[in-house]
């Protein structure tokens, strides 16, 4: 095998030698001469030696062309195929699938580089060799189930494969090949090809050292990068919407976050807004050197339904980012049950109402025919009564008491992915919550109420502290560092006896003069698939201002966003989530469809335990990034769309520089081949012979000196 095959079409020029030979012997004259006759017997003598000189100058002569030649095409020979090592050894290629080897360098990008690779060490291994193919990433995985000695099948294998859209994981892919080893005796190889990003392997750091270390011996390393420079890279980050549902008719506000992970200010980036696949309104945006850049559309829907919203840049040589996906839901109206103490019913201004026109903006507030969320209120005594499935969300405020009955058909509707939200306030028996909603850790609360309620001195406000600020309820209000609940003025709170349980998320703080510590006053608590938001303040404004601060607009919207995700799982899932989805008993029946946006369609059916019904999506087929479609086969008008979105920290594309590759790893012993395209040595097979090129050229230096002596001995014979 040859690096350089063709130049072996140099040996042609070992005719030259011959032909000169012949051209030289027959141009020999004769002549005769009187004393001729007395050199017979003395020609005859030397003809033989003279004939043998002749031919072993052609020989030198053409042999030097030969080495020559072969020296300069650089061949190649392993131990391996010159029979001394055994036919049963194993090979990993581990080839790096992240998404960042769709980088596009001209016509080819990385993917295509490291499939051309893959394919130079298959045609090039011993024909007894087990061979797998593994493509690693966060979920790496063997194309073949294990090893194959058919390697003109794997070629096959490798030429249909394209590159996945996770991030890198090299720890993963690396235990993941060493898993797949079957044999204790026997050559074991891995060649690894990658990008070498400089984000995944320089966090790899220590581990992945000292795991090299201690397989060195045992196993054969060979790194083969298939890097560039390219360093630019802006990634559309995220996708969402300022409302957790849309009115049919009713503005949408659309929010695009790009990021600029390369090194310059990526100027007049073109991005386009599509909604259901047809172009809105395109923009421009200019984004500084690791800096984020939001931008904002807005469209009127005209259907209700999962309306399929992309923005998308139009020019970028990572396509897999360039693009992000959200599915907004357009709705006639959202229905929320509104409970209230009996007394309270039919008054116009109570509890609830300061709620429902933060929700509403509008001046009849849900009434308004424009209102998307639907407020019908009862008393607490009717709850039992009421059908809570058939609301999205159900609201409790400053009810006097919830007894055990009140307390059965929450604990059903929450434990199902209902949502609820209550206000507690001057009304409340703290006795009757603590017993029926708490219930001592196996109810709806996590925490009891504590007989501790916070009261301010005078006009002085309680200290309130906004905690787990990444909250989804907190988004646009403390997240990134904001800080829009200042001033708030809260001046009394019930607070809630912290106890050691994972179901309960703290959400808010209260701390008076008369307090040692701040308690908690706003927690989320969940139970069974659903939550339950508990503010222990009053919901108007007899013990704080909260009602009327900016901030409890943006509070409401995503305290229902967030509730409404527990019914089903969100329409917006990253790669290879899980999605789940409550239905009823009649929905349990039908069989489901599962179409990706590349097309595969994958059967689904519902299951049931306790009479709950889930249909279940597995993270396995949640494996492309873009719209997929959820079809009920029993009646295809009920249709709905999920948005799967990378994870575009993998969007920092920088490759490591290859010398620093060969400085971090062959000192552990790993072959680096940094030959590009080429077949080389390391690329080859395994235990090569390196020094044959050189060999042939010394071969072909002997022959010249050779030749040279002994035409000299000739000339000076002559």
């Amino acid at each position: 095998m040859f690096i350089h095959f063709a130049f072996l079409a140099g040996l042609g020029l070992t005719a030259i030698p011959i032909i000169i030979h012949i051209l030289q012997k027959n141009r020999v004259k004769e002549m005769e001469w009187a004393a001729m006759k007395f050199l017979l017997e003395i020609v005859e003598e030397q003809n033989k030696k003279i004939q043998l000189e002749d031919l072993l100058l052609l020989i030198l002569r053409v042999l030097m062309f030969i080495f020559l030649v072969l020296g300069i095409a650089r061949p190649i020979m392993s131990i391996s195929s010159a029979g001394l090592l055994d036919s049963n050894g194993q090979i990993v290629i581990l080839m790096d699938d992240s998404y960042s080897m769709s980088t596009r360098e001209g016509l080819e990008t990385r993917f295509d580089n490291a499939k051309k690779r893959a394919i130079k060490l298959l045609e090039n291994q011993p024909k007894g060799y087990g061979v797998s193919i593994v493509r690693f990433n966060q979920y790496s995985t063997t194309l073949t189930g294990g090893f194959s000695v058919d390697h003109e099948l794997l070629k096959q294998t490798v030429t249909k494969m394209k590159p996945g859209f996770l991030k890198g994981n090299i720890e993963n892919g690396l235990d993941y090949a060493i898993r797949l080893f079957t044999k204790d005796e026997g050559k074991k190889v891995i060649f690894l090809i990658s990008d070498f990003q400089e984000k995944d392997w320089a966090s790899a750091g220590a581990d992945l050292t000292n795991r090299i270390k201690e397989l060195n011996g045992k196993i054969e390393f060979t790194f083969i990068p298939v890097t560039d420079s390219i360093k630019e890279n802006v990634a559309v980050e995220s996708v969402t919407s300022t409302q957790s549902a849309v009115k049919l008719g009713e503005k949408a506000t659309i929010i695009g976050v790009l990021r600029n992970y390369g090194k310059e200010v990526a100027k007049d980036q073109n991005v386009d807004f599509l909604v259901n696949g047809s172009l809105v309104e395109s923009s421009i945006a200019s984004i500084p050197p690791g800096q984020t850049a939001k931008i904002i559309f807005s469209y009127v829907p005209e259907e209700s339904g999962d309306q399929r919203i992309e923005v998308k840049l139009r020019h970028d040589k990572v396509e897999p980012d360039n693009s992000s996906f959200f599915t907004l839901k357009v709705v006639d109206q959202l229905r929320v049950l509104g409970v209230l103490d009996e007394s309270s019913i039919g008054l116009k201004f109570h509890e609830i109402t300061m709620a429902d026109m933060a929700l509403n903006p509008f001046p009849l507030a849900s009434k308004d025919e424009r209102a998307l969320y639907k407020f019908e209120y009862i008393g607490i005594s009717s709850l039992a009564s009421v059908k809570l499935s058939d609301y999205d969300f159900v609201l409790i405020a400053n009810v006097r008491d919830i007894t055990g009955i009140d307390a059965k058909p929450l604990e059903d509707y929450v434990k199902q992915g209902g949502g609820v939200i209550m206000f507690l306030g001057p009304n409340v028996k703290l006795e009757t919550y603590n017993n029926n909603l708490y219930k001592d850790g196996e109810g709806l609360w996590s925490f009891p109420l504590s007989e501790q309620v916070a009261e301010s001195e005078k006009d002085k406000a309680l200290e309130f502290n906004g905690e787990n600020k990444e909250h989804p309820i907190w988004q646009f209000i403390l997240s990134e560092g904001r800080n829009y609940l200042t001033p708030f003025k809260v001046f009394k709170s019930f607070t809630f006896d912290v106890k050691e349980n994972t179901k309960a998320i703290v959400l808010g703080t209260v701390k008076s003069d008369k307090m040692n510590i701040a308690k908690p006053c706003l927690v989320d608590f969940s139970y069974g698939a659903g939550h339950v938001i508990v503010y222990g303040s009053s919901s108007n404004m007899k013990w704080g201002r909260f009602p009327i601060h900016p901030s409890f607009v943006a509070f409401m919207h995503q305290s229902f966003k967030y509730l409404k995700s527990f019914s089903s799982s969100s329409s917006n899932l990253s790669i290879y989530a899980e999605y789940k989805k409550k239905v009823g008993l009649e929905e349990s029946q039908a069989s489901y469809q599962l179409i990706a946006p590349s097309g595969s369609a994958y059967t689904l059916s519902v299951l049931g335990e306790n009479d709950i019904y889930e249909l279940k999506i597995d993270s396995s087929k949640l494996s492309e990034h873009g719209f997929y479609k959820l079809v009920n086969l029993d009646d295809k008008t009920k249709e709905s769309f999920l948005s799967i979105n990378l994870d575009v920290s993998e969007g920092d594309i920088s490759c490591m520089q290859n010398g620093a590759i060969e400085s971090s790893f062959k000192p552990l012993g790993v072959n680096v081949d940094l030959s590009g395209g080429e077949l080389s040595v390391a690329l080859n097979n395994i235990d090569p012979i390196t020094e044959l090129a050189f060999i042939f050229l010394i071969l072909a230096f002997i022959c010249w000196v050779a030749e040279n002596l002994l035409g000299y001995r000739i000339t000076k014979r002559s």
